[in-house]
């Protein structure tokens, strides 16, 4: 019995279209981890996903809290449960509406706080 060969280009596009496919699995699988990776939260953002600054927060030192903890006196603000004190010029603006403090556990000097001015 004599073997029937297939055409040298049917071969040709069957690979071509084998890689293909290949290939665009590949991208799909790159694109969903992308997008996964992409929504993950760092340790030094805050909850809703702005980046703390570099300068205030060491990855973990940085926290939401509530505004009413957080009261103005001469010279900075005070965080009212650990009465750490934040210099002036170490309270900033916050970027997403709510409070934030930085700070190290060990310090009654904050690193930086972020309040909404006008409160």
């Amino acid at each position: 019995m004599r073997k029937r060969l297939r055409p040298q280009w049917q071969e040709t596009f069957f690979l071509t279209l084998a890689l293909i496919m290949l290939a665009a699995a590949l991208v799909s699988v790159g694109m969903l981890i992308g997008s996964i990776l992409s929504t993950v939260v760092h340790a030094h953002d805050a909850p809703s996903g702005w980046t703390y600054p570099d300068e205030c927060c060491n990855k973990t030192d940085c926290w939401p809290v509530e505004c009413d903890q957080l009261v103005e006196e001469t010279g900075g603000w005070r965080y009212l449960p650990t009465n750490t004190f934040f210099d002036k010029w170490r309270v900033r603006p916050t970027q997403d509406g709510y409070c934030h403090v930085c700070m190290n556990n060990d310090s009654k000097n904050g690193r930086c706080a972020f309040v909404g001015f006008g409160m």
